[in-house]
Order: C-alpha cells, then structure tokens, then sequence
C-alpha cells in the first residue's frame, strides 16, 4: 500500500502525492515522474500522437503501472545488492616469472645453437677418426649446421613468445560469489568456480617467491572439472589469499553450508 502526504487541514495532498510518485516509460523501460510526458532517459514523448502511434504499432501495449517512492527505493537497493555481488574483488594476471625456468632453458640452448653457428662443425669433423671428408663436403656440412642451428634457435624463441603470450593472455577475477579464469592465445576460455564450493585454500611461496613479491594460492574445490585451481605466480597472493577465504566464509554462511573433511 502506497503512503500518502497529508496537508495542514489533514486531507490528503494530492499535488505533493504526484510528485512522489513514479512510473515506468514503456520505451526504455526506466523510473520516471507520474506527471512526465517526456522522458529524460531516452526523449520519447509519452504523450499525444507520437504515443499513440506506439499503440497502433502494438495492439498488446499496455502502460505500466506507476510506482511509489518505496516500490523504486526497494529497485535501487535490489540493484545496487546485485552490483555489489558482481563487483570484482580482485583481478590479476600470472608473473612472467612463472615461466622463469623456460626461459632459463630456452636462453641456455640459444647460447649453445649461437655457438654452434659461430664456430665451423668442420674442424671438428675433421678430428674424428675415420672420417675424411674433401674440402666441399666440410663447406657443405658447416653449411647446413648453420642452417639448423639457426633454425632451431629461432623455434625456440617462438615457442617461448608464444607461452609468454599465452601467459599474459591468463586473467583472474573473484567476486563474492564465483572465481573465474579467461585463457586462450587465439580463442577465450572461461572457467568458474562458485565460491561456496570452495573447501580449503593454501598459498605457496619459494624463496625466490618471496624476493619477486609473488605466490601460489591453491584452492580444494568440490568442483569435479576443477578440484585444484592454482592462481598461478600472482602478485598481491597474500592479500588474494584472504579475499577468497573471506568470501568464501561468507558465502557458505549465506547458503547454510558446512564442508566436512
């Protein structure tokens, strides 16, 4: 039941119950004054011809009804409830560090194919027993030792550039209610996991974690596709560490869920 606003003599004031009073605009379907007959989201009259040739274009046309101050107070905070729950608590993306060892390897066999290359594979050929080989068959092996070790070191910087993109192609987010993952270099995969699904949390962090600022939080879910899920090598673990066990406290209370080992 709406409320209504009483003049001085006690009577009902229609004038200032108007003002309070709001309605739907049936094109764009926001909040709008009752008395309106223009509206200040989308500028479609609500009034006179333009109107009525709305209804003759849709016979099932009806006018929502209006709505009390308390009907709208009650849709902002249904509204703003839902940002809040879809609100991101954290976001991130894995260290490049996470890929530390590749990298090491991949610099560590560059060296070796440079070397390769810059020094003939003749001379060494020619030091092992048995083999003797004319002059033009030694060109011909430094030339195609050249050829591979180029060719292999160039693989190998493409391999690396192409999980380094991945990598950074990798995105976390929490919310309060799931965790989600995006990867994919050339299509976008999506995974998530609900919050109250979550059983236990762990953070690991090596020596050399704690020097770069950076960790692994790992979650126990009861996710059959995903019973482990690792925040890979992300930086701010510890402060992520403790938003998902907050959330995750919260949303097992909200849905009366207790985890039993």
């Amino acid at each position: 039941m709406g409320s209504y606003i009483l003049d001085a003599g006690g009577q009902v004031d229609d004038a200032k119950h108007r003002r309070r009073r709001t309605k739907q605009c049936p094109f764009c379907a926001e909040s709008i004054r009752f008395e309106a007959i223009k509206c200040r989201f989308c500028g479609e009259f609500l009034q006179g011809d333009r109107r009525r040739a709305t209804a003759r274009m849709n016979p099932d046309w009806e006018e929502a009804p209006y709505e009390t101050e308390e009907d709208d107070e009650q849709d902002w905070e249904e509204e703003a409830q839902t940002e809040e729950d879809d609100e991101c608590l954290f976001s991130g993306r894995p260290s490049i560090f996470a890929l530390l060892g590749s990298i090491m390897a991949t610099a560590a066999l560059v060296v070796l194919l440079g070397f390769v290359w810059l020094n003939p594979v003749a001379h060494l050929v020619n030091r092992i027993p048995q083999v003797d080989l004319a002059a033009s068959e030694l060109g011909m092996v430094d030339l195609y030792a050249d050829r591979i070790a180029l060719g292999l070191a160039a693989l190998a910087l493409v391999v690396l550039a192409a999980r380094v993109a991945a990598l950074k192609r990798t995105t976390y987010e929490v919310t309060a209610d799931r965790v989600e993952l995006t990867r994919g270099l050339f299509s976008r995969e999506v995974d998530n996991i609900d919050m109250f699904r979550i059983v236990d949390i762990s953070l690991h962090r090596s020596v050399l974690d704690c020097i770069l600022g950076i960790g692994t939080v790992v979650l126990s879910t009861k996710d059959d596709s995903d019973p482990y899920f690792e925040f890979v090598k992300v930086r701010g673990c510890r402060d992520l560490y403790n938003i998902v066990k907050k959330a995750s406290l919260a949303a097992d209370k909200q849905a009366g869920i207790f985890h039993v080992e």
